[in-house]
């Protein structure tokens, strides 16, 4: 009777270390951050940004800002790939200057990128036209970790809708 209370204990032990591996498994897969390279392209704003749409916080470990075509060629922010100066009636509204070893929180949302542009002024409107023109050949690439630690897919998105010719603003 004794042998089978020890076999009994031990299968409980064994099944108590399994639900809590299991448990583990579960928690990491259910926090898992998800980011997502979003941009505006209106008549009187330009804006890029990155957003975590995941359910749990995610470490960004680099974002890069390339251009491929003819050659590949890395810059270390968006805000290094466009004008330091604008023209008259378009400002920076917000520019992003480090990419790396930061949080976002569920939701949150970090802007890379915001000039806005006074519709009313020629010169604005063409300054927003030669952004457009700059910043469709680039792609933007997130590396990021979840809170345990593991490296998830990057996320890369080209920036080519700023070149489309529907748009007639």
């Amino acid at each position: 009777m004794e042998i089978i209370n020890v076999i009994i204990t031990g299968l409980i032990a064994i099944a108590a270390f399994g639900t809590l591996y299991v448990q583990r498994e579960h928690n990491k897969k259910s926090i898992v951050p998800l980011i997502n390279i979003g941009y505006g392209d209106f008549e009187n704003m330009l804006y890029v940004g990155i957003t975590n749409v995941g359910i749990g916080p995610a470490e960004i470990t680099d974002i890069e800002v390339y251009k491929e075509v003819p050659n590949l060629e890395k810059k270390n922010t968006l805000i290094d790939w466009l004008p330091m100066k604008l023209s008259k009636g378009a400002k920076y509204k917000f520019y992003a200057s480090r990419y790396k070893d930061f949080f976002l929180s569920k939701g949150e949302n970090y802007k890379l990128v915001e000039v806005e542009i006074d519709m009313s002024i020629d010169e604005a409107i063409e300054q927003r036209e030669s952004i457009r023109q700059i910043m469709k050949d680039l792609y933007i690439k997130v590396s990021y970790k979840d809170i345990y630690g593991t490296v998830q897919k990057n996320c890369c998105r080209p920036l080519s809708y700023f070149g489309r010719t529907d748009n007639v603003n």
